[in-house]
């Protein structure tokens, strides 16, 4: 009998004392036999670590300072000794066929270099706890979305379409993509999959094997001081262009439009939380994309009269404090 190849599943986790343990156990109780499990702790402060060690017979632990999750996948992957590589976040899970549904879709397509797969938001009940993950065993092998596989570079210029949770690629492929930005401080897994999508096609499976957990500590939920997301499709774009490996073109109108759209977007949050700069720089931006967006033009006027508002409150501020 033919042995199953080895899948190596790396799970970068800080904080996630409250999640970590539903994650491990959906790894842990895959149908599939032939796997090792390997987690690095990314300088955790909570007791994430002590669950950790709960399963330490069953599972790999490594440790590091906090450097965030694409460096802490990258020593996943140099530790890892499987033919496949699988991530799971920390706050994700399984479908108990994930692993084995996509192992056997590699095994049969070598042309592949990566699978993917749909995934269900996982919310909250009214009580704030989690219900517990209901999914029924496919009956027959899942199909392939062919609108979002194959040759899907110019796809993802305008939507990322993977979550990281769902991926299993050939570790061969890495040895030519190369590791995780760790330049990054969000966007790597975004920016991965750009590079992976240059030298291979992915496929998704039309069935859900994880579930992404919607909470209030969700990286995706909060906005950082810089526009990642612009970045990465900027770096990659200037790198490639708007033409993927196959010869599809990405229309440049509309790819300047969807920037222009997440320039904006980025502002308008900014603009919400009162750091007009940034919105200010954001909408600036916008208007390189889309010269004549009328609302970028208007939150941009907005923003000066905050900021010279703003300005004016800290001087009268400064000097009643001064006088007093």
């Amino acid at each position: 009998m033919k042995e199953l190849p080895l899948v190596s599943i790396i799970i970068p986790v800080y904080n996630s004392v409250a999640y970590i343990k539903d994650s491990l156990c959906s790894a842990l109780e895959q149908d599939y036999e032939n796997k090792e499990i390997i987690v690095v702790d990314d300088g955790s402060t909570d007791l994430t670590l002590t669950i950790l060690k709960r399963f330490e017979d069953r599972i790999t632990i490594l440790t590091q300072r906090n450097a965030g999750p694409g460096v802490a996948r990258n020593r996943g992957i140099q530790h890892a000794k499987g033919k496949y590589i699988a991530f799971l976040d920390a706050d994700d899970y399984w479908v108990s066929e994930k692993l084995r549904l996509q192992v056997e879709y590699l095994e049969q397509h070598h042309n592949i270099g990566a699978v993917y797969s749909r995934w269900v938001r996982w919310y909250p009940s009214t009580d704030g706890n989690f219900p517990c993950p209901c999914f029924s065993p496919l009956a027959l092998p899942p199909a392939v979305l062919a609108e979002d596989s194959g040759w899907i570079y110019t796809k993802l210029l305008f939507d990322c379409r993977l979550l990281t949770s769902t991926v299993m690629l050939r570790r061969s492929i890495i040895d030519h993509v190369g590791l995780f930005s760790e330049d990054l401080l969000r966007g790597q897994d975004y920016d991965y999959w750009l590079r992976l999508s240059r030298i291979t096609q992915i496929d998704k499976l039309d069935c859900d094997l994880a579930f992404y957990r919607i909470h209030g500590d969700n990286i995706v939920k909060k906005y950082p001081t810089h526009n990642y997301e612009l970045k990465v499709l900027e770096d990659n774009i200037a790198r490639w262009g708007l033409v993927g490996p196959d010869g599809s073109r990405a229309s440049k109108k509309a790819v300047g439009r969807h920037l222009g759209k997440l320039c904006f977007g980025f502002g308008y949050w900014h603009s919400q939380h009162g750091t007009y700069s940034i919105a200010r720089s954001a909408f600036l931006k916008s208007l390189t994309y889309r010269p004549t967006h009328v609302k970028s033009w208007m939150y941009l006027v907005l923003m000066a009269i905050c900021g010279v508002f703003c300005r004016n409150r800290l001087a009268l501020a400064a000097g009643s404090n001064q006088n007093g």
